[in-house]
């Protein structure tokens, strides 16, 4: 383990970078975000904003135990995101919360390349990396959301 745990570089991954490693479970969980995202940016599409918050984003990369398969994480399916009615909509504003520095890179290395390759649909210019502890940025975070914007927060550790 790291001196400090906050700054555990989990596992390296095929592109060089961490990874976390997860067990098998973590496709089923990750499988959820595929399935809902598309319906609630539907169901939201006379929001005024729909914006998302993950509080614990990681290093954007999974890395099963048990077969070493390497799995996109939930910020990066969520920016890829977009609805199954209206495929032109997506979220339109994304916060990423990292405590682990080398998870912050590693998840902003990532979200450039998908915003290079064309696979994240929130606006380059919106999507947020926010280095530091999600219970010191989370009031600050939501002060920036209206009461009429969608939010969807992910606090899963």
């Amino acid at each position: 383990m790291p001196a400090n745990p906050t700054d555990d570089p989990g596992v390296d991954s095929a592109d060089g970078m961490p990874a976390r490693e997860s067990g098998e479970y973590a496709k089923r969980k990750l499988a959820f975000i595929d399935y809902y995202c598309p319906l609630a940016i539907d169901a939201t599409e006379k929001k005024r904003a729909r914006r998302y918050l993950d509080l614990f984003a990681g290093p954007g990369l999974n890395i099963i135990r048990e077969t070493r398969e390497e799995v996109e994480g939930g910020a990066l399916r969520v920016l890829a995101s977009r609805g199954r009615i209206h495929p032109e909509l997506s979220f339109d504003e994304a916060f990423l919360v990292n405590l682990s520095a080398s998870d912050h890179a590693a998840l902003k290395a990532r979200v450039e390349r998908a915003i290079a390759g064309n696979r994240c649909m929130v606006p380059p210019g919106n999507v947020h990396h926010e280095h530091g502890d999600a219970n010191e940025v989370l009031p600050r975070l939501l002060a920036h959301c209206h009461k009429l914007d969608y939010v969807l927060v992910f606090a899963d550790i």
